[in-house]
């Protein structure tokens, strides 16, 4: 893995990814959801009622229409990301949270490489 790519909602990992940013390792773009105006962000907030006067009010009903979706802008940030790298990058791998990596025995670089991608590629 040679560089790697941050959507952040909210910034809070910037702290965690400056020295990365700096040396070049990361692309960091902080407060993502915030590039999409406020209207869609009070979706994100869970401030936006789906269907004015009904009766989904409890926040089980309002998770299952799909609002108050954290990971409502996951789609716009792997599209962005693969038209970002288009021409930059041999490979991009979508990873969605924290607890997911690449692994591999014999190391990043050249074990990912080897075991996985290009066997893809065969």
């Amino acid at each position: 893995v040679d560089h790697v790519v941050v959507y952040d909602t909210d910034g809070t990992l910037e702290k965690l990814v400056r020295p990365y940013v700096n040396a070049g390792n990361v692309t960091y773009f902080a407060r993502w959801t915030g590039l999409f105006g406020e209207k869609h962000q009070s979706v994100l907030r869970g401030e936006f009622e789906a269907y004015p006067g009904s009766q989904a009010r409890d926040e089980n009903q309002v998770h299952a229409t799909g609002i108050n979706n954290r990971y409502l802008f996951d789609p716009q940030a792997e599209s962005h990301c693969a038209w970002y790298n288009r021409g930059r990058s041999e490979w991009v791998v979508v990873l969605h949270n924290y607890d997911e990596y690449l692994s591999s025995a014999s190391g990043l670089r050249d074990g990912v490489r080897k075991e996985v991608l290009d066997a893809l590629s065969a």
